[in-house]
């Protein structure tokens, strides 16, 4: 039986503070996260280099260590993902602290 291979919905997303993309790509069975995120327009377009330099890759935010062996699956997310600039713990922290002295400064 001969036929052309099945293809599958993705879509990758990329996220900076002041603006956002995402590209929704229709690509072959057996495709790997890495071969989506070479076609894609922000690599195209040179938004991110290809291999990722500074980056990293996460299907439904999960990271993805080795994009060229993770097969996508109809409808997966490929997000690229930006370092953390602060410790998402420590950011609840000085919030939750800032929180207590404002409470503070207004009882006194």
């Amino acid at each position: 039986m001969t036929g052309s291979p099945q293809m599958l919905a993705v879509e990758v997303v990329y996220a900076l503070p002041e603006r956002q993309w995402l590209q929704r790509l229709d690509v072959p069975a057996g495709t790997t996260v890495a071969q989506v995120l070479a076609q894609c327009e922000l690599v195209r377009d040179g938004i991110v280099t290809w291999p990722l330099q500074g980056l990293e890759a996460g299907v439904w935010f999960e990271r993805c260590p080795d994009p060229e062996a993770v097969v996508v699956q109809d409808g997966d997310r490929i997000s690229l993902l930006r370092p953390l600039l602060i410790d998402p713990m420590e950011s609840r922290r000085l919030r939750a602290e800032q929180a207590r002295k404002r409470r503070q400064a207004g009882a006194g």
